[in-house]
Order: structure tokens, then sequence, then C-alpha cells
């Protein structure tokens, strides 16, 4: 064993408790190493003054023995029976605890079964009848087709055949749901007029007029042409269209048709989707007490509700479309504008007249500045003031 080791081991083979090992070989190094052997002395002589010590200390007092348990005891108490508000439930024998817990679920089961509210069925009557209201309907439907909380948390309940039948209603009318554009190319004799029967068209079959778009030539051998957008109800679109070709010469009639039923429908359900999802946000903002969490679920709901207004918009243009078909009219004047022959007269009197307005405009542009001027005079002549006192200082220091 090495020296420091043995130097280590030196306080247990002072009170003689090492092995037996190991006190041979502290006693061969103490007996070959004085700096042993005189740590050996210091730990002796220490030894023995803490023992004389030990012996001339007091006995304890029986009274402060006694407290000092209790102490202990309290300390240990407090350890078995935990926070001192439920202290008294780790008190209970584990026979009370489980009669405790069955206590309270009994209550809980009662509570639920006399105050739960009852839900109330849907009367058939709504449903059977042939000429129920879209309205009824469209509940209907959104019941089956609902994602909020509630409906996924609770059992579904079963339609009866009527109120089934009713709901796939709309499905069987919404699939031939069509957006209807119509194209007509016409030479005419005279544009403006033509325009004008195209407006008096639209409007006799509850139509409107979208736009209107006319090119009125600028130079002699250009045609006059103008382009015209007219909206009408579905149902007189093909009137309106073979109406208009016969206006003028037609050359080209085209019609297109798209059905957006699918659009619609998805559309739709992706706004009951939205409008479930801000309800259940306004009901947690309802519940959330931080500042922070109020903020973000807010900031949440204001985004579900921009969604929500441009799906709704999506849907509102799809079905305008589907209600009011579009039909654009492109008109062309059947002969060109006439050349004309400008005189010298006319020449001379357009030089004229351009010479005159520039005279009034420099006239015009001249009185404005007197005007400026005359308006900011006293802080030119303030400034100018200054500058000839500066001079002078500066000339005569």
């Amino acid at each position: 064993m090495s020296h420091s080791k043995i130097s280590e081991l030196l306080p247990w083979y002072v009170n003689g408790t090492l092995a037996i090992g190991d006190r041979q070989s502290a006693a061969l190094e103490v007996a070959s190493c004085d700096d042993c052997a005189q740590d050996v002395d210091e730990l002796t002589k220490l030894q023995a003054a803490m023992l004389e010590l030990d012996a001339m200390a007091p006995e304890p007092s029986e009274y402060g023995l006694t407290r000092a348990l209790a102490a202990v005891e309290e300390e240990e108490r407090k350890k078995r029976l935990g926070h001192p508000w439920f202290g008294w439930w780790w008190a209970l024998t584990p026979f009370r605890r489980a009669l405790a817990v069955s206590s309270a679920l009994g209550f809980l089961v009662v509570l639920g079964i006399f105050v739960a509210p009852k839900q109330t069925p849907m009367p058939v009557s709504a449903v059977s009848d042939e000429n129920a209201s879209p309205v009824t309907i469209d509940r209907l439907t959104a019941l089956q087709l609902s994602g909020s909380s509630k409906a996924v948390s609770s059992a579904p309940v079963p339609l009866p055949a009527a109120a089934q039948a009713a709901t796939r209603v709309p499905s069987l009318v919404d699939s031939t749901q069509i957006a209807r554009e119509g194209a007509v190319s016409l030479l005419v004799p005279d544009v403006e007029a033509a325009i004008a029967d195209v407006g008096v068209m639209a409007r006799a079959q509850g139509g409107v007029v979208l736009s209107l778009s006319d090119k009125t030539p600028s130079q002699p051998g250009d045609r006059h042409t103008a382009e015209i957008q007219v909206g009408v109800p579905v149902g007189s679109f093909d009137d309106v269209v073979a109406s208009l070709g016969k206006l003028g010469g037609l050359q080209s009639r085209s019609v297109s048709a798209e059905n957006v039923a699918t659009q619609i429908v998805d559309a739709q359900a992706r706004l009951r989707n939205l409008r479930s999802t801000e309800g259940d946000l306004l009901h947690i903002m309802g519940r959330a007490g931080k500042i922070d969490d109020v903020l973000a679920v807010e900031n949440q709901v204001s985004a579900t509700r921009e969604q929500i207004e441009e799906l709704d918009g999506e849907v509102h243009a799809l079905q305008h479309r589907v209600a009011m078909s579009t039909v654009t009219v492109d008109l062309e004047d059947e002969a060109p504008a006439a050349t004309a022959d400008v005189g010298m007269g006319a020449q001379l009197r357009d030089s004229w007249n351009a010479a005159a307005l520039s005279v009034k405009n420099f006239t015009i542009a001249l009185v404005g500045g007197l005007l400026w001027g005359v308006a900011f005079g006293p802080y030119l002549l303030g400034v100018a003031l200054l500058v000839g006192l500066v001079s002078m200082r500066w000339r005569n220091p």
C-alpha cells in the first residue's frame, strides 16, 4: 500500500476501527516514516482532548429530550399527510377513501340523469311534407355535414326515411347548376343604333347592360367598332342570343357552358366548417382568462371571419353566374369612315386657334408669377435687407 493511501487511513488507525490487514500496513508505515508518526501523535492528542470534553459535557434534560422527540414526530406526521388542505384525505383509511370516491361518482351520475337537458326529437312532419321549405332542408343538411365538436362528441341521431329523401333533394338540384356565356359578332349599318337596340333587347328580357366599349374612328378609313356585354336571366339566354343575330350581318356566334355545381357544394361545405370553427373559437374566447390567450383566440377568430367572408362572396358570385348568363356582342360598322380633304382656310383657322391658345397660356402664366411675387414680397424683402446688412458689416468691420 502506498504512503498517500496509508496517510488517509491514519484517523481510523488511531481510533482502532481499521481492518487487521490495513492496521498492520499502517503500523509498519508509522514505524518507518517520521511524518506518519508525527501525524499519529497529533491525532492521538486530538482524540484525548475530545474525549475529555465529552466527559465534561452535561447530560441532556428529560424535558428537552421530550420536546425534541415531539418535534421530530410532528415533522414526520406532516410529511405523511402532505398538503395541509388535503391532509385529511391521507389520514383516512383505505376503506373510507374508497367509500368517499364511490359516493362522489354516484352523486355525479344522479346529477347527470336529472339535470342534463333532454334532446327534443325533430317532428317527422317537418321533413315529410312535399312542400317543405328550402330552409328546413338546409338545416337537415347542416346537421348531417356539421363538423362542430358537439356533433362529434354525441352519437348521430338516425333520420326518418322521408327526411333522408328530403336531404337528397339539394344534391339532385345542385348537380345541374350551369353557368352559360355567349358571344355574337355582327356587321351593322349604324353602330350607335345597334348599341341602343342591344340595350333595349336586354332590358326587355329582364337583363341589364354590364359594360360598353365604343371606339369611334379617329382617322379616315377606320371602322366604327363597339363591344357591349349584357347579363340576362338564364331562362331568356337562348332567345336573346337568337334575337341578337338578327340585328345585322352575323359574322360569328358561340355559346359555352360550365357546370359549377361541384364548386358551389365544395364552397358551401367549407363555409359550414369555417362557421362551426368560428363558433368554437368564440366559445373558447369567452372562457379564456389571460389577456394573451384572449388576443391569440381573437386573431384566429378574425382570420376565420375573413375566410368566411371570402368564401361567402365566392358562393354568391357562382350563384350569380348561374342565375344571370352573360352575352358579349361585338359590333362593327359595315363601311369605313369617309375620307375628308382639309382646305387651306381650315388649316389657317386651326393655326390661328393654336397661336391664340399659346398667347392665352403665356399670359396666364405671367400674371400667376406676378401674383406669387406679390404674395411672397415681404419675405423676399426681409431676406434682401438681411443680406444687405451682412454685406455692409463684412465690408466695414
